[in-house]
């Protein structure tokens, strides 16, 4: 008996797993960049005159972007879940976008 959902295509689940992969990939790569490059990012941003001090505030602020990741996909799904991905998306960009829009256009 055959199902009337179509099944994925091996090629079509490997395509998904790459992408998948590819996408998690890179997400980790930048953790492991912020925390590479943690000393210099304490001393160029974190200024302070203890080392110590700029260092923890340096992994202070990894520590945020690693606990928002769960926190927006709680919240975030939920609504993407109701709109669709596309409109999800496009409140995902917007929200990343909201504290660097230039204060004046000039047209």
């Amino acid at each position: 008996m055959h199902s009337t959902t179509s099944l994925m295509s091996t090629r079509d689940r490997i395509g998904a797993i790459l992408r998948v992969t590819s996408g998690n990939f890179l997400e980790q790569f930048d953790f492991f960049l912020f925390g590479f490059y943690a000393t210099y990012i304490a001393h160029t941003f974190f200024p302070a005159s203890s080392e110590f001090a700029s260092l923890m505030m340096t992994f202070a602020v990894f520590g945020a972007g690693f606990l928002m990741r769960p926190i927006g996909a709680i919240v975030l799904g939920a609504y993407i879940d109701k709109v669709g991905r596309r409109k999800g998306l496009i409140v995902t960009l917007s929200t990343r976008r909201g504290k660097n829009k230039p204060a004046t256009t000039s047209w």
